[in-house]
């Protein structure tokens, strides 16, 4: 056979009509099987998969006998009915395996692939089954190298098309346009790529007889395309109209979401402040005091009424008015904590709800805050009269039930304002005493700092795995002239409060590093930990503070720990993260405490200069009968260890919480299975009856001491 006898392309346009027809059943296809990705009905897959298969499938065949007319023959050219009617067979084959990988879901990528391959293969035999529809004398050859060529080109079209499907599946809008047009592009040229090189690889003797009858190839190639063009045409016009009618049915179900949203908001908001109305408060208080009797707590409803507000409002604007509620609002709720709810019950009346008030004492300090910045912020007009509130509280449960608790609120603040408004009430006397033990509490505090009546304890860490010990946490006490030892949770939120525990924390830092410089001097150094609260971490010069005192101490920074819990950590993130960033250059070790309780992301975690972080003793507590806890103590070990953080556990209390903590491989183990707090000299004995022993779980500290 010589050269003369190989198909040759003369029919340009022909050439060109097959090229768009690919492109076209490539783009139509792509319709289809988005369809069938996004469908969740088993039945509308089957009926989108069985029409996008006929129309793909179609185009293809319908490129292939196009592109084939566009050659010249030795002989005049016919095809044989069957064979033709077959290849079209195989293109629809081709067009369901493409589409089937196109829209699995599947996140492996050997899931995909192997359709997608078997397509590239159908795709190809229904070229070459096409050609052998020519029914010829001698029987047609091919060039193994053009048909090696070509058929790496379909197979690697069909993979690269699929996968440029996955990423175009999730896109929308323009993006998804230019992906589907560019996917498309791939997919109708590696079909045009493959024919070409096909029919490139197709040789005739050039005695060559075509014994075919009745399917002539330029009859068969003109109807076949145009058919084909009205059919995909058609398929696209039915699914962008689809598609159009999509987006107007989203937009109407978005915009009755939002005249629903509207609705609703009416319903349950006050118009002016936009707080939730008194039908929702009441809804929240019921559940709280759900909540309340469930855990043994106290929740605190704050009625506040605007002093004279009415004759305020009468004497000037409605739009004077609006704005004084609305700044009061504002005001109410940048008081109240996150977890706390505010509610408008009409006009200049708001209600305040909070969870978890310690007898009222939380409240009777927001209702005292209320009343110290609405004095100080509602004059809104320099000759406008200045607009004050009486407030009144009421506690559950001593103050009444939830139906009650509103009223008796609202009772209280007209006390507040028979005395003259600008102020509070709580809804019993009893409850105004305890305000006053509050304020001695407080004067006893602010002596207590002057005098330095304050102590250092220290309990133990050790090893997880020898017992050993491996430093101790610094715990402050205040020793009351009359009642003795107080423990921080009781002072530390009044120092807190009322700006004292910048002057404590200057305390403990010097304190620690002075303990830690007499235990070197007496030979024995070990590593201690201070707690940092929120207010030191604000401070810009913390860090310059603590190298202060590690300095005059002469102290190793990496013996020194210093703990904050994870809210702590987390508050004003930019700024503490550049405040914990200046304490690592000093050189001490930062821990997390209370890890767990708090809202700390990986993301975040990873950034912080952190070495260690404290397992909360909440998740301990349980751990030998609550498969939870097990599962986050493990979870929260395994994320730590992951990135390079020591782990220490606390409020270790049994053996078997310490056998549990072991086999999970926490670093560290602090409790009071091992030893309770102690002043500086009952640490040393313990430590040295350890050594002594060589017992790292003898009794407690108290019983060694």
């Amino acid at each position: 056979m010589n050269a003369a006898a190989w198909i040759v392309v003369r029919h340009w346009p022909a050439v060109a009509a097959s090229a768009l027809l690919a492109f076209l059943a490539t783009y139509v296809a792509l319709e289809f099987a988005l369809r069938i990705y996004r469908a969740t009905d088993p039945v509308a897959k089957r009926l989108w998969l069985a029409v996008g298969a006929v129309a793909m499938g179609s185009g293809l065949w319908a490129t292939h006998f196009v592109g084939m007319s566009a050659a010249g023959y030795p002989f005049q050219a016919a095809y044989e009915t069957g064979t033709t009617l077959a290849s079209w067979g195989c293109g629809v084959l081709a067009a369901v395996a493409v589409l089937v990988a196109a829209a699995r879901r599947d996140a492996g990528r050997v899931a995909w692939l192997a359709p997608a391959l078997l397509g590239g293969v159908l795709a190809i035999v229904m070229h070459y089954v096409g050609t052998e529809a020519l029914v010829v004398v001698p029987a047609v050859r091919y060039d193994p190298r053009f048909v090696a060529v070509a058929s790496l080109v379909m197979l690697a079209g069909s993979v690269g098309t699929v996968a440029l499907f996955r990423v175009l599946r999730d896109a929308d809008g323009r993006s998804r346009t230019r992906l589907q047009v560019g996917t498309a592009a791939l997919f109708g040229g590696s079909l045009a790529a493959m024919h070409y090189l096909g029919m490139a690889s197709t040789g005739f003797a050039v005695d060559t007889v075509c014994l075919g009858r009745g399917l002539d190839v330029s009859v068969l190639g003109g109807t076949v395309g145009f058919a084909a063009f009205v059919f995909l045409a058609t398929m696209l016009l039915m699914t962008t109209l689809e598609r159009r009618a999509d987006l107007r049915a989203k937009r109407l179900d978005g915009s009755l979401d939002r005249v629903r949203e509207e609705l609703r908001y009416v319903t349950f908001n006050d118009p002016v402040t936009g707080l939730p109305n008194r039908l929702v408060f009441q809804d929240r208080l019921k559940q709280a005091v759900a909540r309340a009797d469930r855990a043994g707590t106290s929740l605190a409803v704050v009625f506040v009424d605007l002093d004279d507000f009415k004759a305020v409002d009468h004497s000037w604007t409605d739009s004077h008015g609006e704005h004084t509620l609305r700044h009061v609002a504002a005001v109410l709720e940048d008081v109240v904590r996150a977890s706390d709810s505010v509610a408008n019950v009409g006009g200049d009346h708001f209600l305040l709800l909070m969870e978890k008030v310690d007898d009222g004492q939380i409240a009777g300090q927001v209702a005292e805050r209320i009343a110290t910045i609405l004095r100080s912020s509602c004059s809104l007009a320099s000759d406008a009269p200045r607009v004050t509130a009486s407030i009144g509280v009421s506690v559950y449960p001593v103050d009444g039930s939830s139906s009650t608790l509103v009223g008796n609120a609202s009772a209280a603040a007209r006390a507040a304002h028979a005395d003259g408004g600008n102020g509070y009430r709580f809804f019993e006397a009893r409850m105004n005493a305890e305000a006053h033990a509050k304020a001695q509490w407080l004067d006893d505090l602010r002596r207590g700092v002057e005098r330095g009546d304050f102590e250092l304890h220290y309990q133990p860490k050790v090893h997880a795995r020898s017992g050993r010990i491996a430093g101790a946490e610094a715990l402050l006490r205040w020793r009351h002239p009359e009642r003795g030892l107080v423990s921080p949770a009781v002072f530390i939120p009044l120092a807190e409060q009322y700006g004292l525990i910048n002057a404590i924390g200057s305390w403990v830092i010097d304190e620690a590093c002075r303990q830690m410089g007499a235990w070197r001097d007496a030979g024995t150094l070990h590593r201690i930990a201070i707690n940092l609260s929120v207010h030191q971490l604000r401070r810009p010069d913390l860090a310059d503070e603590i190298a202060r005192a590690l300095a005059r101490h002469a102290i190793d920074p990496s013996y020194l720990v210093c703990e904050m819990t994870e809210s702590d950590a987390m508050d004003d993130s930019v700024a503490t993260l550049d405040r914990l960033e200046r304490l690592r250059t000093v050189g001490v070790q930062l821990s997390i405490d209370d890890f767990g309780t708090g809202y700390s992301s990986l993301s975040y975690l990873r950034r912080m200069p952190v070495r260690q972080i404290k397992i909360d003793q909440s998740f301990i507590g349980d751990l030998e009968r609550s498969d939870e806890d097990r599962s986050i103590v493990r979870a929260i070990i395994e994320l730590a260890h992951a990135l390079r953080l020591e782990v220490v556990a606390e409020g270790v209390e049994t053996d078997a919480q310490r056998d549990i903590l072991q086999a999970l491989d926490c670093d560290k183990l602090q409790g009071y299975l091992f030893a309770r707090s102690v002043p500086p000299d009952e640490f040393v004995r313990f430590v040295q009856s350890l050594a002594s022993s060589g017992d790292a779980f003898m009794g407690s500290l108290l019983e060694a001491a």
